[in-house]
């Protein structure tokens, strides 16, 4: 017997009938799909019995009440209520209450704001930083996003000619497989004026959660292929929202700014093509991880345990 899940369903609520629901990825993703997901462990009760899921919270809008961003709001606000301690949980009635600057009445919401979305998520303990416009480079802003999904943060993407918004929340395979050919054929994937790749460069795909298809939908960088369920791409995103915990102090340009500028002035004598891998954890995170790593130097290690940190670090692991 395995247990994939539950739907809870709304009565009476035309072309919006399914409510929030919790789903396993092995029910909706192909065998030989490579994902790195987001998941929780999430419980019912079925008849006596407790059952849990590993899954991303999801739900249909209901049209009447709420909309995309309240639902992509919903899912990233359940996720850490559930997961962290510090964060609470909430339901969709509480977040539509909490929506500020609404012309007129909040019921039925014709759509939120970038503005608005950031107001709302500043109420539940974050620090939510708006990122992006109409005009970014989409290999910065898609370098960016991944670092915060690598970083365990899920993330609201907005899209203004769709007058959508979606959760980001997981990417696909890492394609190590191209560094095997020939240097010239991987050249392009090099940041600027250095020999360094960054490690989302490798990555194809990201994946979504939409309330307007069940979970786990891939968004590729261009026009989809991938999924043919969706019909836009990373390139269609305009702003994301990233709910930091209060505690982040540098944002993922901030850092990349930072150690490229370290790489160009050659101050590390590195020679050849490194990849780089530039994500956000916790202090206490990385010093278990480094005590438990048997090939790191002993003197390293011991200085790691004694440096003062700030709650949450930057890394960038080299290879």
């Amino acid at each position: 017997r395995i247990y994939y899940g539950y739907i809870s369903l709304r009565e009476g609520i035309k072309d919006s009938k399914i409510g929030k629901s919790y789903l396993s990825p092995k029910l909706l993703l192909r065998k030989d799909e490579e994902a790195y997901l987001m998941l929780d462990e999430f419980s019912a009760d079925v008849y006596g019995e407790r059952l849990v899921v590993k899954a991303f919270p999801w739900m249909k809008q209901e049209t009447d009440i709420s909309v995309c961003a309240h639902v992509a709001m919903w899912s990233i606000l359940r996720y850490y209520g559930n997961r962290f301690k510090g964060h609470r949980d909430t339901v969709m009635g509480e977040i539509v209450e909490l929506v500020q600057n609404e012309k007129g009445r909040k019921i039925p919401s014709r759509g939120l704001t970038p503005d608005q979305i950031v107001d709302t998520l500043d109420l539940y303990n974050f620090s939510p930083v708006l990122l992006g416009d109409e005009y970014h480079e989409l290999h910065y802003f898609i370098n960016e996003i991944i670092a915060y999904i690598e970083s365990g943060i899920p993330v609201v993407a907005t899209m203004n000619r769709k007058k959508h918004a979606i959760t980001l929340f997981g990417h696909g395979k890492v394609n190590y497989d191209i560094l095997n050919e020939r240097e010239s054929e991987w050249e392009y994937l090099k940041e600027p004026e250095s020999n360094i790749i960054l490690h989302s460069s490798l990555i194809s795909t990201v994946y979504a959660i939409d309330d307007n298809h069940f979970p786990y939908r891939q968004v590729d960088p261009q026009i989809p292929f991938t999924d043919r369920k969706i019909d836009y791409s990373l390139g269609e995103i305009n702003y994301i929202i990233v709910p930091y915990c209060q505690k982040v102090l540098l944002g993922f340009n901030e850092v990349y700014e930072k150690f490229m500028g370290i790489v160009r002035t050659k101050a590390m004598e590195w020679r050849g093509t490194r990849i780089c891998r530039i994500y956000l954890t916790s202090s206490n995170s990385f010093k278990e991880k480094c005590a438990t790593n048997n090939l790191m130097n002993e003197e390293l290690k011991k200085r790691i345990f004694l440096m003062d940190m700030p709650k949450f670090i930057w890394c960038m692991d080299l290879a």
